[in-house]
């Protein structure tokens, strides 16, 4: 009997090392997940937003006849690459692509600055291949004016502000000139030309040459473009 039961032990103790030894390890919690690599490039976007220093755009207001020339000052495109930091997250890898630029509004006489957004790998949910831009005019606000992919009812905004789009020509005559696949976003707050009690309107952005046209909801007026000059 005592032979036996030291067999019935033996056999025992195997078994809870092989059962134990077939239990997953929980990487997230450790850390030891593999490593994942997630890749966020422009493609298509760079064709709106691309505009080296010296380029420039001219609008007039549709109700006064005013005239804005907007000219950039300064442009950058740069990769960002980033690893998470947290347990769950630390075997993340996010690269993509930056736009940063300056543009000086001789409506405005400050400056006008766009900057597509930051991807976090701590974020449990990954939007590294949405674009985001976000244009601050100083001493007056801040909106997203600009976002992609092009899917209706994607939207973008904090408590403050909201962006929708809301549609893509594959045609526009502005002005008397045709623009091709235009990408429209509508505001429902936005500070960023001309009216502080304004509350909302629609840029109009046309490929391979940015915004042409800004329309007010409230003032029924908007801002055209009726010349301009894109350095690649």
């Amino acid at each position: 009997m005592k032979g036996s039961h030291k067999i019935l032990l033996a056999v025992l103790f195997v078994a809870m090392l092989a059962s134990s030894g077939c239990k997953p390890k929980d990487c997230n919690k450790d850390g030891t997940c593999a490593e994942e690599y997630y890749l966020g490039k422009f493609g298509e976007v760079k064709d709106y937003l691309w505009a080296l220093d010296s380029s420039y755009w001219i609008y007039k207001n549709s109700k006064t006849g005013e005239l804005d020339t907007q000219t950039c000052l300064g442009f950058s495109y740069y990769t960002v690459k980033v690893r998470g930091t947290l347990n769950y997250s630390k075997y993340k890898v996010y690269e993509y692509d930056k736009i940063s630029r300056t543009l000086y509004s001789t409506y405005y006489k400050t400056s006008i600055v766009d900057k597509t957004g930051d991807h976090f790998p701590d974020s449990r949910e990954n939007h590294i291949n949405d674009v985001i831009l976000n244009r601050k005019v100083y001493g007056v606000g801040e909106a997203d004016v600009f976002f992609n992919p092009f899917e209706l009812g994607l939207g973008s905004g904090d408590g403050s502000s909201y962006t929708s789009f809301i549609g893509l020509d594959s045609t526009l005559i502005i002005q008397g000139k045709t623009y091709y696949s235009v990408a429209k976003f509508d505001i429902d707050f936005d500070y960023t030309w001309d009216d502080i009690n304004y509350t909302g309107g629609v840029f109009y952005w046309a490929k391979d040459v940015g915004i042409i046209k800004h329309t007010h909801k409230v003032g029924n007026y908007s801002w055209e473009l009726i010349d301009y000059n894109i350095i690649k």
